[in-house]
C-alpha cells in the first residue's frame, strides 16, 4: 500500500521494464522470464523487503501467472505456475496513479478487531462533529 501510494512512479518504471520484456518475448523466453522473476520475488520476500521491485514482481507475477493466484509452498515460497495469456497488461499506469491519488490521506492499521472497532468508532464520531451544523 505504501509503495502504491509513496512510490507509485517508481512502482510503474520498474512495471514498464518487466512488462515490455515480458511481451517481447518469444513462448519460452518468457517462461525463462517468469520464473526468473518468481525466484526474484521469493528472494526479495524472504529479506522482508519493501521496495518498489518486490511491489512490481508481485504485481507481474499476478498478471501473468495461472488465473491470477496467490500460493506458497510449506516454506512460504510464492509457488504458482505462468500462465498462458498471450498479451497481458502488468502495467496498467492509469489505475495505479487513480489508485495512489485515492491512497493519500488512507492510514491501514493491523490490529485486533476490538481495536479497530474501537479506533472506527472514534473516527466516525470525529468525522461526525467536524460536519456537525452549529
Amino acid at each position: 500500500m505504501k509503495i502504491i501510494r509513496d512510490g507509485v512512479s517508481d512502482l510503474i518504471d520498474v512495471l514498464q521494464m518487466l512488462e515490455n520484456e515480458y511481451l517481447t518475448a518469444d513462448t519460452d523466453t518468457r517462461k525463462t522470464i517468469y520464473y526468473r522473476n518468481r525466484d526474484s520475488f521469493n528472494a526479495l520476500k524472504a529479506e522482508q523487503s519493501a521496495s518498489a521491485e518486490l511491489a512490481a514482481l508481485f504485481l507481474f507475477l499476478n498478471r501473468t501467472c495461472f488465473n491470477g493466484l496467490y500460493r506458497v509452498n510449506r516454506k512460504g515460497g510464492y509457488n504458482v505456475p505462468q500462465g498462458s495469456y498471450n498479451h497481458p497488461t502488468i502495467c496498467d499506469e492509469n489505475n495505479l496513479r487513480a489508485v495512489s491519488d485515492k491512497l493519500q490521506n488512507v492510514q491501514i492499521i493491523c490490529c485486533d478487531y476490538k481495536l479497530s472497532r474501537e479506533l472506527s468508532i472514534q473516527v466516525h464520531s470525529s468525522i461526525s462533529t467536524r460536519h456537525t451544523v452549529r
